[in-house]
This record gives C-alpha cells, structure tokens and sequence, in this order.
C-alpha cells in the first residue's frame, strides 16, 4: 500500500494534514507489487504526470519488471497523462 500523503496544513505551521492518495493511485501500488519479482513500490503524482518507482528483487531483471509493471497498470491510464517508470534506490 502507498504512504499516505503529508502536506502542511492551512492551520498551522505546526500541524501536518495527512491526505490518502486516489484510489486510482493505491491501485496502481497494488498491481506494480502484483507483478512478480516486485519487492518495492511507490507512486507520485505531479499535475498530468504519474510515475511509478519499483524495487527489483535480486533474481529480477530490471528492465523485463518496468515493462511487465507498465503493462499492468496500463488499465488506468487516462489519455491525457504521461506515465514514468523507473528503479528506486536500495537506500
């Protein structure tokens, strides 16, 4: 499941609001980590842009799990964004 997302809050300064993402966006979390060989996922969305980060496990080939990962999420593309995908740091 995606982390919720934390923006501050009009209120205060001091106060974070936490904000679940879309469910389009939890979605698209649980079908990257439906593709096997997926160990990490995470999701960002930025106006018309979503991108996807994925950790591979180590017997994965990086390249064949973008591809399997774009095609599994391709159901919820709307004809107006750009979807990217890439790795995430082991860090």
């Amino acid at each position: 499941m995606s982390d919720p997302i934390h923006k501050p809050s009009d209120k205060s300064a001091d106060k974070i609001e936490i904000v679940e993402p879309p469910l389009r966006l939890r979605r698209a979390v649980e079908l990257a980590y439906a593709v096997e060989g997926v160990v990490g996922a995470r999701v960002w969305q930025s106006d018309n842009i979503i991108a996807i980060g994925i950790r591979a496990a180590p017997n994965a080939s990086p390249n064949d799990l973008l591809r399997r990962v774009a095609i599994a999420v391709a159901s919820l593309r709307e004809p107006e964004e750009k979807w990217e995908f890439g790795l995430l740091d082991e860090a």
